[in-house]
């Protein structure tokens, strides 16, 4: 397979595959007027423990004795 071949086809897997993430959820959860109790549940309590985690990752190596 030819440079170009394989990069048009990285591409083009790429773009089918980030379609198919992002349009996946409008596909399940689309036709439904109210989402389940897991979904609101977590579309709440994610955010806030996804930014402490990268807060916690990020200060890892701080020395605070230092």
């Amino acid at each position: 397979m030819s440079d170009t071949a394989y990069t048009a086809a990285a591409i083009g897997v790429t773009a089918i595959t980030t379609m198919l993430t992002r349009g996946l959820p409008y596909l399940i959860f689309g036709r439904k007027k109210q989402l389940p109790k897991i979904v609101d549940y977590l579309g709440s309590v994610l955010p806030p423990a996804i930014m402490i985690i990268l807060v916690v990752y990020c200060l890892r190596a701080v020395e605070l004795t230092a």
